[in-house]
């Protein structure tokens, strides 16, 4: 009797599952429940299907006017701020 008191059992051993379950989610945009995966795409509060990125902005390389633009923007910036810096110069 003592024995058996003493030898502790294991209580879970041969009774968990090794394969866990995805949370299931559903859809902010179609309402559709879907299971989150870790190679789950975008966000992870949208199905698959919504969260595929839209073909609208296949030409959407920047040009050279587009370069030309952001160094006119960056050469203010930089002025504005040695104006700020520098008041009197």
């Amino acid at each position: 009797m003592g024995e058996q008191a003493l030898s502790p059992k294991p209580v879970l051993a041969g009774k968990i599952n090794p394969v866990m379950a995805f949370p299931k989610r559903t859809c902010t945009v179609c309402e559709e429940e879907f299971e989150l995966r870790p190679n789950h795409p975008g966000y992870a509060n949208r199905c698959i299907q919504c969260n595929e990125p839209e073909d609208d902005d296949k030409g959407s390389v920047a040009g050279a006017s587009s370069f030309e633009g952001k160094r006119e923007a960056d050469a203010a910036r930089r002025q504005a701020i040695k104006d700020m810096l520098y008041p009197g110069k």
